[in-house]
């Protein structure tokens, strides 16, 4: 009898940790849009937060069961289970409350995100489908930045003329940054700023200030 109750606490335990969830993210990540608003990603055991902040406004709050996690090469899909009660959109999938999303491996200090890969699924769906690696490689990735990382931005420059919005707008134009085309989006905004060192936070209402200055 001692010995089944010492089988049975064993399996109970090794079931345990496999169905453990990995830490994927460490710390804080976020991505600045050129409105000045931040998303942010963060892991809490097994559960994804994404928050969406707005310029002066509170943040519009999202959370996740983390089902899976897959890793093919860089890239690491995660399957989720939409844990909020309220739906704050008008685009719902009654009984579908599952989705993929992905990430990318790009250094220490940045993460790549993309967009899911599949949204309003079915239980049967997640565990159905599969992810190949060129279907992820053909994807865009927006860059996240951890939280050390966003730290070390307030030492950079700040755009504050219009020789400052010049350099960044040549240094957009000189290097699509890997989209193919010139956007003039935040992830290319982003990076334009990073590689002129300024100050990529707010970088796009400077920019929208300066340039409409009497």
């Amino acid at each position: 009898m001692r010995k089944s109750i010492i089988v049975l606490l064993l399996f109970i335990s090794l079931g345990c940790s496999q169905s453990k969830v990995p830490t994927i993210l460490s710390q804080e990540y976020f991505f600045l849009t050129v409105d000045g608003e931040v998303q942010r990603l963060k892991q809490s055991k097994d559960t994804l937060y994404s928050f969406f902040c707005y310029a002066d406004k509170s943040c519009h709050k999202s959370h996740y069961k983390i089902i899976a996690v897959h890793v093919k090469g860089v890239f690491t899909i995660l399957k989720l289970e939409d844990l909020d009660t309220i739906p704050l959109s008008e685009n719902l999938c009654p009984g579908k409350p599952y989705s993929m999303i992905a990430l990318k491996s790009i250094n220490s200090k940045q993460l790549g995100y993309c967009d899911p890969l599949f949204a309003c699924l079915t239980k049967y769906q997640l565990d159905t489908i599969q992810i190949n690696s060129a279907l992820l490689g053909n994807k865009s990735f927006l860059t996240f930045f951890s939280n050390t990382y966003l730290k070390e931005f307030s030492v950079l420059k700040k755009i504050s003329s219009k020789k400052d919005v010049r350099i960044i707008i040549n240094a957009i134009e000189d290097n699509n940054f890997g989209f193919g085309r010139i956007s003039y989006s935040a992830e290319q905004l982003n990076n334009a700023c990073i590689e002129k060192g300024y100050n990529p936070i707010d970088a796009g209402r400077a920019i929208d200030s300066i340039m409409h200055a009497q």
